[in-house]
């Protein structure tokens, strides 16, 4: 999208554009007054994340202690290929949303923070020999933002539709300009208020650190600038841990690899919240689902540091989704768990001992809950703090014995006859179980879980004998047990994703009262998708439960 630019009109070294106008060089002495003096101007971030700029000591940002941000790299848009929702989209097919000048979604603005400019009492708006000029004194890197007029104070554009749409129609008619190391005159009648004050909201446009200034001036009047508020801009990739077993859709898992850590980890607090994805993402969709639940925590005011743990789950596109596909990935699913285990056992991880919260989504939730129950199965205290389940896809008969229908091998596990997750509580502090009774997906792990064992594969069930097989192989608790769970082991119960347990599990959160999720097939993964306007009780209900700080 490229901007309507107004014919520029060449006056006192400035080139007018829309907004803002670019300043060529340095003001002569004659116009700008050198040696007088004013109040300085202020330049504050909301750096105590309260919702709101307050211009006193609590939102100063220093060059020890800046404003760390991500930059707007993603790709916001709505997927004609994946439930015709707003999501991201594959950042290899298109530019990111912040290579123009407007906003094109209100999903766009989880990638915006606020920024606010108050200037001294004798400024006049309208006497056009004042100038207000913005830029920032590189320090690392080349640090550049995008800066528009906010279409209301405070944090608005992320918490209500109607403040997110309208600050989409505003920058389409105000576009944004690029605000880097040249100094940028901004439109005096954005402080035609009594407090002589300007809201923005701004995204990252490339790396690096420095302060962001305020210069005031008139000629004879005024030659003043602020300190200066500190900004950091970093990639999103290096505001999270990421953890693998499998970056891949074609293999199965392998040892546990640290891809990329945390850049200024000592800006973080020591509470850790780990996410592991669900089935059927490819790469980059995994990093997106993680970087989304990072950002809308981090909206929420979450201060600690995040990880994403990715497994080696199939792709295949929608319309081509079959049930094969579903239990070769949980087969997938239930190997990863050991690697999971290493990683919450890593010495990275051991500065947060106590204080690891672990979110898994979907066919994740084997993932993690086999990891905790090989954790508890030799002999390991508490490995997390909270584990959150959502939407999970898995038998709930394996986390309380008394929700199937009849007795299955989760609800009495041949080895020991106790049900299969029954031992989580002696390594997870809390378990909270996210449900939705309608979630279509969990409706496919239904139709799924009627289909086994898996005929057409090979798999068969002997019920006098109460033994599975391949073929005319038999299959042995436990040397076999993730074969068969994946392949021939029908549950009697529902998904837990689906249903309120006892059992192991401490708490319930229905989402479809509480969030209104439905029977929709985009509410699998509502809380990912959409804009955050509509979704960030969910996100806050999730640090709630796990109890971290924000």
């Amino acid at each position: 999208m490229k901007p309507n630019i107004a014919r520029p009109a060449f006056l006192a070294g400035v080139i007018s554009i829309a907004l803002f106008t670019l300043s060529l060089g340095p003001i002569p002495d004659s116009v700008r007054g050198a040696g007088d003096a004013c109040r300085p101007p202020e330049i504050r971030f909301d750096a105590n994340r309260n919702g709101s700029i307050e211009f006193g000591e609590s939102d100063i940002s220093h060059g020890y202690a800046p404003f760390r941000f991500w930059l707007n790299t993603d790709r916001d848009g709505l997927d004609f290929t994946d439930l015709f929702q707003a999501s991201d989209l594959d950042p290899s097919e298109g530019s990111p949303n912040s290579s123009d000048d407007a906003i094109d979604t209100s999903r766009d603005l989880e990638d915006f923070a606020t920024v606010a400019i108050r200037l001294p009492t004798q400024f006049d708006p309208s006497d056009h020999a004042w100038v207000v000029e913005v830029y920032i004194t590189p320090v690392t890197g080349d640090p550049a933002i995008r800066l528009f007029p906010a279409a209301a104070p405070g944090t608005g554009y992320l918490t209500s539709p109607s403040v997110a749409q309208s600050q989409v129609s505003l920058s389409r008619s105000r576009r944004g300009i690029r605000i880097g190391s040249l100094p940028v005159r901004i439109d005096s009648s954005l402080f035609a208020n009594s407090e002589r004050v300007a809201y923005f909201i701004f995204e990252g446009l490339s790396k690096g650190s420095g302060p962001l200034t305020v210069h005031l001036y008139k000629a004879g009047q005024c030659d003043s600038s602020d300190q200066g508020a500190y900004l950091d801009l970093a990639e999103a990739v290096d505001f999270y841990d990421h953890w693998t077993v499998g970056d891949t859709t074609q293999n199965g898992p392998h040892a546990p690899q640290l891809l990329h850590a945390v850049q200024n980890e000592e800006s973080f607090t020591n509470d850790y919240v780990l996410f592991v994805h669900g089935w059927n993402q490819q790469p980059w969709k995994r990093r997106a689902f993680a970087e989304t639940a990072y950002k809308r925590m981090w909206h929420q005011g979450f201060r600690g540091r995040f990880g994403l743990f990715s497994w080696p789950t199939e792709w295949v596109p929608l319309p081509f989704i079959t049930h094969l596909s579903f239990d070769r990935s949980e087969l997938r699913a239930w190997m990863s768990a050991p690697g999971l285990l290493e990683v919450l056992l890593d010495p990275k991880l051991q500065p947060y001992a106590g204080r690891i919260r672990v979110v898994a989504h979907s066919l994740g939730n084997v993932v993690v809950s086999e990891a905790l129950r090989l954790g508890a199965e030799t002999g390991r205290s508490q490995l997390v703090h909270t584990y959150i389940a959502t939407q999970a896809a898995v038998a709930a008969s394996a986390y309380d014995p008394t929700v199937g229908r009849a007795p299955d091998v989760y609800s009495r596990y041949p080895v020991g006859r106790e049900y299969y997750f029954s031992r989580l509580g002696r390594v997870a502090e809390n378990i909270v179980n996210f449900i939705n009774e309608d979630d279509f997906a969990l409706g496919f792990w239904r139709l799924n879980n009627g289909l086994k064992p898996e005929r057409i594969l090979g798999y068969r069930y002997n019920s006098r004998s109460e033994q599975f097989f391949r073929n005319s192989m038999l299959l042995r608790f436990p040397d076999n047990r993730y074969e068969i769970f994946s392949f021939a082991a029908r549950s009697s119960s529902d998904p837990l994703g689906a249903t309120q347990v006892g059992g192991v599990v401490n708490r319930t959160v229905d989402l479809k009262k509480e969030f209104g999720f439905g029977a929709s097939p985009s509410d699998h993964v509502g809380q990912f998708m959409g804009g955050i306007q509509s979704i960030g009780p969910y996100w806050a209900r999730l640090l709630n439960e796990m109890n971290v700080q924000h």
